[in-house]
């Protein structure tokens, strides 16, 4: 979010011209989250197939115009330095979700509560984008977007306030809200006409801006000599530095970390994307997939916090879910702990180390820390046998696949999971592992459910892209479906701790297979008898799932050449049933 209220001052008082990209430059390198929120904007809660088609559509219209894009998007805070502004905005979501109005208001246009598995369908959508270039920085982005901007000598294109501050030699072109603008005009600011303007007496004058507004890593700080106080607001300020008499050198101990900040050097992609500031602590083969956008920030966050800086928090996944409900952790936490287990085996010796997990609190918009290390012992630390993280790589691809299994505690279906799409195997292992884990509480009604599930898998892996784009959530109270973001959850630990492992199992990408829209279709418009949409391959994956947890579930496989073929025949009337049978 960057300064607080200067975006809006900006645009007030006129700091932008109207411009068209293509005559600004060839090239842009782009902030990515903040393209992907404004890209989200419109398309409904687990609507993650359409929002990946968006993302691709962005960039093939980038390219349509001649302009060549670079995406940088955020890696982690290993300084820590953002903990309290995370913590605020992780409850303002909360606080959002809390109030009824927002169950609806998600499913339109309030960029405010966009999934945090979103960001990770951006990063997937991004990776096979042809013709974008794309990694992922260190800690925050935006020193590296405009670090890689001056070196290739093009603007940048982002949202953040901070943009404004920044030393960006070709301007600031701010993300529009209908991104069709992009091929017609763009407003485009630079901050040196900026200066100019205000007539700022030495280039640093409009530091004093961070400085006394304060920013998403330093608060606010006063000017008496100004009549600054921190409760002023950017026209003051502003009013207040033009032609002013102050001598910049008195200040430079003030503004030391702001320069530092906003002051940036120059580098090449090859350079940005390469090297990393903790390369020497971390597994070389996980800090370079991290930066490709295939390794878990997540994950990232605990290795480099845990071993470079003590800490001891596994910042776990807040998704979008019923307020009223406990979180995810309730069903996930065995396969957690598994993976803490691998994370620290290697490091840690004697007795367990402090492990703490972040989680909301039921009920409530609070965020409550688990001391996890009593819940941590020899079959968690010692999952990976005589291998480590750091020659995970050297591990036998099947020794690895079998390791995924025991944890998923879906040895039994191995056998199943031979005749299913690779695309699709690990998708299978994280729901079956899921129904396990709430199978106490599930009755026949989880039929149609899992079969919904199956089909809509299927169907999003395999899709026509129109189909997938005419597709519209208009399902009001799809996020109180608790078990459908409780298995979000379980699918995403799955490819995180599969990433761990080095990736024997493919990488399932819930930007390519899992539609809430197409889901809810399958899930309201189900025929009699229940089964036949299912095609062979369906069938083992639903029998797969099912296996010992619905006794009265499996159906009988059919041969193939018999198979009834996935269909997609939706009446186009929205007919919708009640949901509430599947609330926990």
């Amino acid at each position: 979010m960057g300064i607080r209220t200067l975006t809006t001052y900006m645009n007030e008082k006129g700091h932008f011209e109207s411009v068209t990209l293509r005559k600004v430059s060839s090239r842009i390198v782009i902030d990515g989250f903040s393209l992907s929120y404004q890209l989200f904007c419109g398309i409904g809660w687990g609507d993650y197939c359409e929002f990946y088609e968006k993302v691709l559509d962005f960039f093939t219209m980038l390219k349509s115009i001649g302009i060549e894009a670079y995406v940088v998007v955020d890696g982690i805070d290993y300084e820590n330095e953002k903990a309290a502004t995370s913590d605020d905005r992780v409850l303002q979501r909360l606080r959002m979700m809390s109030r009824a109005k927002s169950q609806i208001e998600q499913l339109k246009k309030n960029e405010m509560i966009v999934p945090n598995l979103a960001k990770v369908v951006f990063v997937d959508a991004v990776r096979k984008t042809i013709g974008a270039r794309f990694f992922v920085a260190d800690g925050e982005a935006d020193r590296d977007v405009v670090s890689l901007a001056n070196h290739l000598g093009c603007p940048v294109l982002g949202l953040d306030s901070d943009f404004f501050i920044f030393n960006i030699n070709h301007g600031l072109i701010l993300i529009p809200h209908n991104l069709q603008d992009l091929k017609t005009e763009v407003q485009y600011f630079h901050y040196q006409k900026f200066d100019r303007t205000c007539n700022f007496s030495h280039p640093q004058i409009r530091l004093f801006l961070p400085y006394c507004l304060g920013n998403d890593f330093h608060s606010r700080h006063a000017l008496p000599e100004l009549g600054i106080d921190q409760e002023a607001k950017v026209e003051l300020i502003v009013e207040k530095l033009n032609n002013s008499s102050l001598n910049i050198d008195d200040y430079q101990g003030e503004l030391a970390s702001d320069r530092k900040f906003y002051e940036v050097v120059p580098h090449s992609f090859e350079d940005l994307s390469q090297h990393s500031a903790f390369s020497t602590s971390v597994p070389q083969w996980i800090v370079s997939r991290f930066k490709r956008g295939e390794f878990s920030r997540n994950v990232m966050h605990f290795l480099v916090g845990h071993i470079l800086k003590g800490s001891k928090i596994w910042n776990y996944i807040l998704v979008v879910e019923d307020i009223k409900r406990e979180s995810a952790w309730k069903v996930t936490n065995s396969v957690l702990l598994y993976a803490i287990g691998a994370l620290i085996s290697c490091y840690e010796s004697g007795s367990i180390p402090e492990i703490i997990v972040r989680v909301r609190q039921k009920s409530l918009c609070k965020l409550e820390e688990h001391n996890i290390s009593s819940l941590l012992n020899e079959k968690h630390l010692e999952i990976l046998g005589s291998h480590n993280l750091l020659n995970i790589p050297d591990m036998p691809k099947i020794k690895r696949r079998d390791i995924v299994l025991r944890v998923f505690q879906c040895k039994q279906i191995s056998a199943e999971l031979e005749n299913v799409s690779e695309d699709l195997k690990l998708a299978v292992v994280a729901s079956r592992c899921w129904l396990m884990a709430i199978h106490s509480s599930v009755d026949h009604r989880f039929k149609a459910f899992i079969l919904a599930l199956v089909l809509c898998l299927q169907k999003c892996l395999c899709k026509g892209s129109d189909e997938i784009k005419d597709c519209r959530n208009q399902m009001k109270a799809l996020d109180r479906i608790h078990y459908l973001a409780q298995w979000e959850c379980m699918l995403h630990l799955a490819n995180t701790f599969n990433q761990i492992l080095g990736c024997p199992f493919t990488y399932t990408s819930l930007g390519r297979m899992f539609s809430a829209t197409v889901f809810q279709k399958f899930f309201v418009n189900l025929p009699n008898p229940l089964y036949s949409m299912l095609d062979e391959e369906g069938r083992i994956m639903y029998n797969a799932i099912t296996k010992e947890l619905l006794p009265d579930a499996p159906v009988e496989p059919v041969r193939q050449a018999h198979a009834v073929r996935l269909q997609y025949s939706i009446p186009t009337q929205n007919r919708f049933a009640s949901l509430s049978n599947f609330v926990d």
